[in-house]
């Protein structure tokens, strides 16, 4: 139950999300977002967690979406099993990996 209630609060903080901002934007941001989950510009969120969770496995503790330079990019953050925090950025439309990084 926690993990579908997570998964789902991921969700939401997501389409809050506007490119190039961080979470807890406005209702244009949400706007923003929603829209660009509707044109294509986005994968949905549970396409990129499951990317995600295939390569990295551990606990999303930070999700974006962020823009640089006109491309849509994912900024995930995980705390995996052995406690390493790894930072992924995954293209936002592909969902292919851009880079992962050590903390």
């Amino acid at each position: 139950m926690k993990k579908h209630f997570l998964i789902g609060l991921l969700a939401l903080m997501t389409l809050a999300a506007a490119p190039g901002t961080s979470m807890g934007g406005s209702k244009e941001d949400q706007d923003l977002a929603r829209s660009a989950l509707l044109r294509g510009e986005v994968l949905p969120l549970t396409r990129i967690l499951d990317i995600t969770a295939r390569h990295v496995p551990g606990e999303v503790v930070k999700l974006e979406l962020e823009s640089k330079k006109k491309r849509l990019y994912y900024e995930i953050k995980i705390l995996t099993p052995s406690g390493r925090l790894r930072e992924l950025y995954l293209d936002a439309r592909t969902g292919a990996f851009i880079a992962i990084e050590d903390e």
